[in-house]
């Protein structure tokens, strides 16, 4: 669980980043993982929770039904929280974060999130 207090110590310091304003001199890269440095930890807990799911339906799942599990709970968790910021946030940049403007970070976040569930799945395939 070290790898999920890395990911949770990076949330936070990228959150605590955006909201100092330092990341406005940060390069457009930088800039833009610290913009989505939240999503890693939502994708690695949901493929915690559908690797948990998947192992109380079968003792021996295979990985793809883990894999399918991990992708279906790493969506749901992405965009809940994503409708969920829309409506605790009042900027312009979340309120319609399905919309065509603002669907490159929306993209950009829902990538993080998947690189996150990908970290737990090698992870998990490495023991």
């Amino acid at each position: 669980m070290y790898t999920a207090t890395a990911l949770a110590g990076a949330a936070i310091l990228s959150k605590a980043a955006e909201v100092a304003g330092i990341d406005h001199d940060m390069p457009t890269l930088a800039r833009m993982a610290v913009d989505s440095g939240a999503h890693p930890i939502i994708g690695y807990m949901g493929a915690w929770a559908a690797n948990t799911a998947a192992n109380a339906v079968s003792r021996n799942p295979f990985g793809a039904v883990k894999a399918k599990f991990a992708l279906a709970a790493v969506t749901a968790a992405n965009f809940a929280v994503e409708g969920a910021q829309s409506l605790l946030v009042a900027s312009p940049q979340y309120i319609d974060f399905m919309s065509q403007r603002n669907f490159p970070e929306t993209a950009k976040d829902y990538a993080f999130a998947l690189a996150g569930m990908g970290l737990y799945m090698f992870q998990q395939k490495r023991r």
